[in-house]
């Protein structure tokens, strides 16, 4: 009424001026200069449309109703393409908070995915971190405390996970700018923004900082996100999710192997060029997830040769103690998750030399924090336990790999009842345990005390098992066949002991004399 009366309100000479007064000084018809329009202005009817998805979505975050609310996507990110501020931070995080929480992971990761490059896009990164966040911790550099800490903050913002306060802000919704009122820049009504834990050590303190420095570059969150979304698919593969998680792992080092190689060749004449800034946003070929470990800690990446460990046994299959064929890699991967996937991959799959390797390198890698620590717990224990049975069973050629699909099954099961082979699967076995036993002596750098008590034990029962195998074929009339298993086995030990990674091999005497041992049946 102010902007269309001849006289402002403000202005009256009248402070108390009666109702009617004031109805008189009010006109009643459109200025002259008012333009008069049948149909409201198209970025006013734009702007309606958002305020109306925004209640849409805070009603569907309120319900916990996560399949409409991907019946949705594209609705959201159509906007989100247009505006990548359309709605708050914490909103969007809120989606992802229900997505996870109604077991729709891989939605979760998608749609984290997708956001992650529009506001690098936008140039806008600070506002996805709370998603970075809740997307990438625990990390393996956190506490138990840390992680503790978060989760109590998160089911604070409500008893399902969800903002309700955000939720409930009028503000959020009807704004032109929801960034400012519902969240700050750095996100800090989340609470999960970097922790602030005054009982932290020096040492967790400064890779708490690294850690959120990583967390803010694009290229790095999405090699991460990509990582944990290629896992998670192969994780809800319900016919064999263990040899698909290793099978992706193997494809994801590889693919990186290649990128690595590729830019530092042409980032050697093309180096002064790099603008460190498009770095950051992820525009050229260079650090990725393995940033945090390469400059700040110096991880080198490890793969076991292929045919060392689990190769052709006579009878023209690569299939080991674990029926995979997939180098053995110590993971770039700030996630614990991700690390956890792979080493029980590993595990469930009959790996378990090669989870030993990863396990304890990455133990030895982290000493001062908490997951170092559940790894150590985890390999001296029940690892160490299955360790043991595998080598026992080995031994007693009753060892029966994991399948994951009935054909394998049907194999197997065929196996056991051709009397024929069964002498030649139980050499083919104790050659596989004792393999495990000389790879771990000749690629770990560091080797925990219960392995080293197990060693000699296992290293002389595999020396007199197999003698009595070889000799039992010969005596048999099937010399030749022994000769071959023999120069196999021989073969692999030596490749093993010229690509350790120390000096001398631990119980190296005792590798010695297992090869001059079974040279014996070459000849």
């Amino acid at each position: 009424m102010t902007m269309i009366s001849p006289v402002a309100f403000n202005k009256s000479e009248k402070k108390h001026a009666p109702f009617e007064e004031t109805l008189r000084n009010c006109c009643y018809h459109y200025p002259n200069d008012c333009v008069l329009t049948s149909h409201a202005e198209k970025s006013d009817m734009e702007e309606m449309e958002l305020i109306k998805m925004r209640l849409h979505l805070n009603n569907l975050l309120k319900q916990r109703n996560s399949k409409h609310l991907i019946v949705m996507k594209r609705k959201i990110f159509e906007v989100l393409h247009k505006r990548v501020d359309a709605f708050a931070p914490s909103t969007l995080r809120d989606t992802i908070v229900l997505l996870k929480t109604n077991h729709e992971e891989l939605t979760a990761l998608e749609w984290a995915l997708e956001m992650s490059k529009l506001f690098a896009k936008a140039e806008k990164y600070e506002l996805f971190v709370p998603i970075v966040q809740l997307m990438l911790r625990p990390t393996i550099y956190d506490s138990a405390q840390d992680v503790e800490m978060a989760m109590i903050m998160s089911s604070s913002a409500g008893n399902d996970g969800t903002n309700t306060k955000g939720l409930s802000s009028a503000a959020s919704v009807y704004s032109e700018n929801p960034v400012e009122d519902n969240m700050s820049s750095k996100a800090s009504s989340t609470g999960l923004t970097s922790i602030e834990n005054k009982n932290q050590s020096p040492l967790h303190r400064r890779w708490q900082a690294i850690v959120e420095k990583e967390f803010r570059k694009p290229s790095v969150v999405e090699e991460e996100l990509e990582l944990l979304h290629k896992l998670q698919m192969a994780a809800e593969d319900k016919n064999n999710p263990y040899v698909n998680i290793l099978q992706a792992i193997d494809n994801i080092e590889k693919k990186q192997q290649e990128s690595s190689s590729s830019s530092s060749s042409s980032s050697s004449s093309n180096f002064e060029k790099v603008d460190a800034k498009d770095q950051d946003k992820g525009s050229s070929p260079l650090k990725s997830r393995t940033t945090i470990f390469i400059e700040s800690q110096e991880i080198d990446r490890y793969s076991v040769p292929s045919g060392g460990t689990r190769g052709n046994l006579g009878d023209g299959n690569n299939s080991g103690a674990s029926g995979t064929n997939s180098a053995t890699y110590l993971l770039q991967s700030l996630t614990k998750k991700a690390h956890r996937m792979y080493l029980d991959a590993l595990l469930q799959t009959g790996n378990i030399a090669q989870f030993f390797i990863v396990a304890i390198r990455l133990m030895n890698k982290l000493q001062g924090f908490d997951f170092g620590k559940e790894i150590n717990e985890w390999i001296a224990t029940s690892a160490f336990n299955q360790f043991k049975l595998y080598l026992d069973e080995s031994l007693d050629g009753v060892y029966v790999r994991p399948t994951f699909s009935e054909r394998e099954t049907k194999k197997e099961t065929d196996k056991e009842h051709d009397k024929e082979k069964k002498e030649e699967e139980v050499l083919k076995l104790r050659m596989e345990g004792l393999l495990s036993l000389v790879q771990l002596c000749t690629t770990l750098t560091d080797m925990p005390v219960f392995l080293q008590n197990l060693m000699p034990k296992y290293l002389n029962n595999f020396k007199q098992d197999l003698r009595f195998s070889f000799t039992a074929m010969t005596n048999r009339g099937n010399k030749s066949l022994a000769k071959e298993y023999a120069l196999d086995l021989t073969r692999k030990i030596t490749a093993m002991t010229q690509n350790k990674l120390l000096a001398s091999a631990h119980f190296q005497t005792e590798i010695d004399a297992l090869n001059k041992e079974f040279s014996q049946f070459t000849s």
